[in-house]
């Protein structure tokens, strides 16, 4: 039993840490390297959501087509008053997603959870998104 039992713990952390190693490289592309989506978020976040959700997605869709093929299932973005702005597969906003969300935007940490919907298991790595002068915009 504690062989199959060390062989999952293995398992679980390879691909745990894989998906990680994927949110830190989205996250160094898209907010620390290409300042570009945060000038898209200071500069519309006054705007209706609409306006601003059809700059984002403008933005995102080529880098969220490359990152699917690093087996993400999905990104959503989110005010700091917890509604979200952009989703790219289908909304999450179930009372889990909502609450990380919220604690992101307490703590101005990452937080990672599993979330469980029917058979299938997903690791949610939710990030702050800071401007330069380190002031909260938003999660991803």
């Amino acid at each position: 039993m504690d062989f199959y039992k060390n062989n999952i713990n293995i398992k679980y952390e390879e691909y745990y840490k894989n998906y990680q190693n994927t949110s830190e490289f989205i996250y160094y592309n898209e907010f620390v390297k290409n300042r570009e989506f945060i000038n898209i978020l200071e500069k519309n976040s006054k705007l209706e959501i609409k306006s601003l959700k059809n700059s984002l997605y403008k933005y995102f869709l080529n880098s969220y087509t490359f990152y699917k093929t690093l087996e993400l299932h999905n990104v959503s973005f989110y005010l700091l008053n917890n509604q979200e702005i952009l989703n790219m597969e289908g909304s999450f906003n179930d009372s889990l997603t909502l609450q990380i969300v919220k604690d992101v935007i307490e703590n101005k940490k990452d937080v990672e959870k599993f979330k469980i919907i029917g058979e299938k298991v997903y690791l949610i790595f939710s990030k702050p998104i800071f401007n330069e002068k380190l002031e909260l915009l938003g999660v991803i």
